[in-house]
């Protein structure tokens, strides 16, 4: 293909790639800073998931504080102006998207920005390895626009990921993302958004079925939104990675550039061992720290949106539309200080912009004067963190309201957290002493804390729980999802959490104690699902397969294969794999999602059943499963065959009998 001459169409201070829930507030507070702004934004209009979208309310965050209550006040004068009810400072408030889309328009006109619509970036200009622009299609054709610094808040990473910048995509081990949205509109003025399936944005035959579904699900409508929201895409890798365990042990950063309260909103498989055992947390202070903004290896770039680098169980927390809203905000003032100062976004002076956050109330004043002390725990406080561990299951944090500044619990420490992060020269001892004495729930939370390192001290504690919740030959009922607490073990498998006792299967399984081999058979046998048992977000006989799973390729042992083969000849979860056509049911998917699983943990004790299954999914048109499927692969036999299933089939047959089981190793945050 000979290359196209594109031309120059603005050259401006500032250039912010995505005018959506992060980009809209990141472009008008660069302006109102100061900086030349220019914003491109592929829809018609400013607002992305909150507009477009359709998820027209603030789904927790920090809405109270900051760029995102300047936001809602605006929309709130047009709601006035138009007679519609005000939701400003209202816990998960809805708006009239319309009314919210103006708003934002206004805002960034009156702010100095000169926004583009219709305009989609298909390219990023690269000078060394500092970013100097994109290059964007438009309805009258390509052009370039250049600038000196330029955000990438298309929610994807597209801009880095075209700049080369090194990405995950989901979870880390299984590429598997949580689930997208596309907007009905019941009546002119009502949408509803009913999250389901994957989807990869990049993989334009996959973004099209993500299309095609979304317009043929849900009850009759007036009329579907023409924008794929998705809750996770691209993880762009920064200088820094913020983890699970971060946000967990409220970690302060020295560079904060934002601080949000998001809530714990899963919508898809968990990849962390923290909410593995039954941790649900509560909605808490959570701080971004600008290093996470920056991509490694790249000048002149921030990365904001859901692309921001962290892996897969921060976005939980981390993707509320308030917190987005105030970290574009924050963005915005960061670059427009870097360029009043003449240097590169990465040299930008975060003192100065921190004490303006301060003004704006994205930050804390006491932030600006505070000291981190960020030392390991000594024996004597990790033994007053035990003394504190009572029996109430790991989901009763849920409810502890810690997030408000102000708040008699705010930023209260999580005592397992705090013990499970710890030395373990000096915590497992500590914990296997108190065990020894300890009774009753208290008894299993200690073995559940022990399991986080691996002892195998707590293996038996906890095959007697598992035992006796499967004491009546069946496996527990499926709670009924409700706002009842149940001392703590509430029913949250409607956004993947694990159905109790899956946790306490999960944290056997860290053990990786052959006696687990036996829970593992009896609990096998008593996976009988229905149809009708997929109807949840994340079904219940998911997450005893997948805890078994995960125990299993811990272990390492072969002995297990007996069990997985059994799970996998059950009609629902065996043959899932499509290869043409779309599946509106997302039921579908999630058994395939069981059944890929499967495969992977088969494969990885050495039978040729799992290789055969991963192979035959390598090109299923759902492209989260194949990669799934194919990462699977790489990573059990260290060979890259890509995803064709001919040259997986010739290896297969050549290692023949020479398959052998290779234990999962590292247990990743994410």
């Amino acid at each position: 293909m000979d290359p196209v001459r594109v031309p120059v169409f603005r050259e401006t201070d500032f250039l912010v790639a995505g005018g959506g829930t992060c980009g809209a507030t990141c472009a008008s507070s660069a302006a109102r800073e100061g900086a030349g702004t220019v914003l491109l934004e592929l829809c018609p209009g400013l607002g992305g998931t909150g507009t477009v979208g359709g998820v027209s309310a603030y789904w927790y965050g920090r809405y109270w504080a900051g760029f995102a209550i300047r936001n809602a006040n605006l929309v709130d004068e047009v709601h006035t102006s138009i007679r519609w009810p005000t939701s400003a400072n209202e816990l998960n408030g809805p708006w009239n998207i319309e009314a919210k889309m103006y708003a934002l328009l206004e805002d960034a006109l009156q702010s100095g920005v000169e926004p583009f619509f219709n305009t989609i970036a298909i390219a990023t200009v690269l000078q060394d390895n500092r970013v100097r622009g994109v290059v964007a299609a438009t309805p009258y054709g390509p052009v370039a626009v250049l600038s000196k610094i330029t955000a990438d808040t298309t929610g994807d990473g597209d801009i880095a990921a075209f700049a080369g910048a090194k990405f995950r995509y989901g979870a880390a081990r299984d590429s598997y993302p949580m689930w997208f949205n596309l907007a009905q509109y019941l009546r002119p003025t009502e949408s509803r958004w009913h999250f389901g399936h994957t989807v990869i944005v990049s993989n334009v035959d996959d973004y099209t079925r993500a299309v095609l579904i979304g317009r043929r699900r849900g009850p009759t409508c007036h009329d579907h939104g023409n924008y794929i929201a998705t809750r996770e895409s691209r993880h762009i890798v920064g200088d820094e990675i913020l983890t699970l365990t971060d946000i967990l042990r409220h970690r302060e950063w020295p560079d904060v550039i934002n601080l949000g309260a998001g809530q714990m909103d899963c919508h898809r498989r968990v990849a962390s061992n923290w909410i593995r055992v039954g941790l649900l947390m509560p909605i808490l202070p959570t701080e971004m720290p600008y290093s996470a903004l920056l991509p490694r290896g790249l000048e002149n770039i921030l990365v904001g949106g859901k692309a921001f680098s962290g892996t897969h169980d921060v976005l939980y927390n981390l993707r509320n539309q308030p917190d987005m809203e105030n970290l574009g905000g924050a963005m915005g003032v960061a670059a427009a200080c870097a360029i009043r100062d003449g240097v590169s976004a990465r040299q930008v002076d975060l003192r100065k912009v921190q004490k303006r956050l301060t003004e704006v109330g994205t930050l804390l004043p006491g932030m600006l004067t505070r000291r981190i002390k960020d030392e390991p725990l000594d024996e004597v406080t990790i033994r007053a963190f035990v003394k504190q561990l009572d029996g109430r299951h790991l989901a009763a944090w849920e409810d502890v309201p810690m997030a408000e500044e102000g708040s008699p619990r705010y930023r209260e420490k999580i005592p397992f957290v705090e013990i499970c992060s710890s030395d373990p020269e000096l915590a497992v001892p500590i914990l296997e002493r108190e065990l020894a004495g300890a009774t009753g729930d208290r008894r299993v939370r200690l073995a559940q804390a022990l399991a986080m390192f691996g002892s195998r001290t707590a293996a038996p504690v906890l095959i007697e729980a598992i035992e006796q919740a499967m004491s009546g030959g069946n496996l527990p009922p499926k709670p009924v999802l409700n706002d009842e607490k149940d001392g703590g073990a509430v029913e949250r498998t409607g956004i993947g959490i694990p159905t109790p006792p899956a946790e306490l299967v999960y944290s056997l399984g860290m053990t990786r104690d052959r006696r687990a081999l036996a829970v593992w058979e009896k609990l096998g046998s008593l996976v009988k699902p229905v149809p009708a048992d997929f109807a949840d977000e994340l079904p219940w006989p998911f997450h005893y397969v997948d805890a078994i799973c995960y125990g299993a390729e811990l272990l390492g042992d072969a002995e297990a294969i007996p069990t997985l083969k059994k799970l996998h000849s059950d009609p629902l979860l065996k043959n899932q794999s499509t290869k043409a056509g779309f599946q509106i049911d997302f039921d579908l998917e999630k058994r395939a999602l069981v059944e890929v699983t499967l495969a992977r943990t088969l494969a990885r004790l050495g039978s040729a059943e799992g290789y055969d299954t991963l192979i035959d999914y390598l090109d299923d048109n759902r492209a989260s499963l194949a990669e799934f499927a194919h990462m699977s692969l790489e990573e059990i036999t260290g060979c890259n065959n890509g995803k064709d299933p001919q040259a997986w089939r010739q290896w297969l047959a050549a290692a023949g009998s020479s398959l052998k089981p290779i234990p999962l190793v590292n247990r990743l945050d994410g």
